[in-house]
């Protein structure tokens, strides 16, 4: 069993900037509100992958929008709950992923 609020508290401690900047090895080109890179899904000379704290991740390229867990589920090519975990680890979140029934609260 999960803990049902795990996506909700990961989005809590981070944004995707700070998402971008760690899988994505750096700053990007900042214009305005957004973060230019080029895109870590396809081979691109002009960055075209935009991240915006307010919107998420967006390629231009593809049209693909997402925000922080379905980024590292594409980047990775893994589930929703390894894209959580991955992103509790690699940030050393202090987020509870699964909870162990205590069987001694349940009555039978």
């Amino acid at each position: 069993m999960y803990n049902l609020n795990i996506f909700k508290q990961i989005k809590e401690y981070l944004n995707p900037q700070q998402v971008a900047e760690y899988y994505l090895l750096g700053k990007g080109k900042k214009s305005g509100n957004n973060i230019f890179y080029k895109s870590p899904f396809r081979d691109e000379k002009t960055a075209s992958f935009c991240v915006n704290n307010e919107k998420g991740f967006h390629d231009y390229g593809t049209g693909w929008h997402g925000d922080i867990i379905s980024f590292v589920q594409e980047l990775y090519h893994i589930s929703a709950i390894d894209a959580a975990k991955t992103l509790i680890k690699d940030f050393a979140l202090s987020i509870e992923i699964e909870k162990k029934p205590d069987y001694k609260k349940i009555k039978t």
